[in-house]
């Protein structure tokens, strides 16, 4: 290691990159198996009084939420944290496997619904374990796993796209292509442990950070939005046995951090006011894109809404204004702002639906998805930013994933009880 002309210990590199591709295939781990349940919705069953697609990111997100809730608590007061990061990961990623497995084999709803259940819990366990730890390290490792949550989304479009147009356009075909599917998937994500497993535990930038997030459990200090120079301790906040398992070290972080948070918050409840529940309903206006059979023109979709995300999700690792990095409301304008979408995507679906036409679909689509996908992922970077010490910025990364998932439950809340949006078909 290298040392700074003021004394302090430089990190060492990332050799080829490894720890961000690390990170970043993680990020697809942590949504492949949700993104796989939204991508192939045309292999179940349809009831029309409740799509599937909604009843899915309901008890996805409900057990994801709880999950999320508990895994704060156990880190806060039960010593969650004491537990390796990689036994987590490994439970997380084992759930996700087995439960993704089950889907293809016996296609029911109630087993789909349970999986959405398992996925929920293991994305809590394993969101949390991510989140805390790229928060303590460099904004680039978080912008890794956003990307990597919107890339899951984007790789299991493009082979369900791939094994669709690969067998009959029937039923056989579809059981067959769906089954090929599910087992891709389960390779990504045995891909991902083996990665975590023997790169990054061996990994001298990753024990650099761990090491600086286990020697700073002082006072808490803030970064003064408008001032990169100035500099705020604040009375400590950790417990007296010096660990950060004490709620005031949380409480402190959320009162720097809450309005980014609150920003990852609100753009993703816009989003899943209407996503995936609305959106899969929209038809396609030309006659061209009419014809398309057996849910094509809904799996292209997504996959456009998975491509544009990726896009919103990559940019702030390369471009983000400075004016949105230093102002303390700013990027919970725009999270709000976002609001105008919902009217725009309602104009286009089921018994609201008043414009017929594929380009508008297209362009109103890609900029929600791009937008939620920016706005997300520039919150997640930024509020460890406003914290000096690693161990706090471990702490805002938690906080963070806490507002992120708070955020996609109350969304799908507000599509699953309000009339104009469940049933917009």
């Amino acid at each position: 290691m290298h040392m700074h002309n003021g004394g302090e210990v430089a990190a060492p590199p990332d050799v080829f990159n490894i720890l961000y591709v690390t990170y970043f295939l993680l990020g697809v781990s942590l949504l492949l198996p949700y993104s796989a349940l939204v991508t192939a919705v045309d292999y179940n069953d349809r009831d029309p009084r409740h799509p599937l697609e909604l009843l899915v990111a309901v008890w996805y997100l409900y057990s994801n939420f709880a999950s999320i809730v508990l895994v704060v608590v156990a880190s806060t007061f039960l010593g969650l944290t004491r537990v390796s990061p990689l036994a987590r990961v490994a439970v997380a990623i084992v759930m996700f496997f087995t439960a993704l497995l089950a889907i293809p084999l016996f296609g029911t709803t109630a087993v789909t619904l349970g999986a959405a259940v398992a996925f929920g819990m293991g994305d809590a366990l394993l969101q949390g374990t991510l989140y805390t730890e790229v928060g303590g390290m460099a904004p680039r490792f978080t912008q890794a796993v956003q990307s990597g949550t919107a890339a899951a989304g984007l790789i299991t479009a493009g082979v369900r796209v791939v094994t669709k147009a690969s067998f009959a356009d029937n039923r056989h075909g579809l059981v067959a292509s769906t089954l090929i599917y599910y087992s891709l998937a389960c390779a990504l994500l045995a891909l991902s442990l083996g990665l975590y497993i023997a790169v990054v535990r061996r990994s001298l930038l990753y024990r650099f950070f761990a090491q600086k997030t286990a020697s700073t459990r002082g006072s808490l200090q803030y970064v003064r939005l408008g001032d990169s120079d100035a500099l705020e301790a604040t009375p400590s906040c950790a417990n007296a046995d010096g660990g950060d398992r004490g709620m005031p070290r949380a409480l402190r972080v959320m009162n720097v951090v809450w309005p980014q948070c609150l920003a990852v918050f609100v753009s993703f409840a816009i989003t899943m006011t209407v996503f995936p529940g609305v959106t899969t309903t929209i038809e396609a206006s030309s006659p061209l894109l009419s014809r398309l059979s057996f849910g094509w023109y809904q799996v292209v979709l997504v996959a456009w809404f998975s491509v544009t995300s990726f896009a919103g999700k990559t940019l702030p690792g390369h471009w983000l204004p400075n004016r949105v990095a230093r102002s303390r409301f700013l990027l919970l304008g725009l999270s709000c702002a976002r609001v105008v979408f919902v009217p725009l995507i309602l104009l286009m679906a089921g018994s609201t639906r008043r414009v017929h036409s594929d380009v508008y679909v297209f362009v109103v689509l890609g900029l929600f998805s791009f937008t939620d996908g920016f706005v997300g992922t520039a919150g997640m970077m930024i509020a460890p930013e406003l914290v000096q010490e690693h161990a706090d910025k471990s702490a805002a990364g938690l906080v963070s994933s806490l507002f992120l998932i708070g955020g996609l439950t109350f969304g799908v809340t507000i599509a699953w009880v309000v009339p104009w949006v469940a049933r917009a078909r």
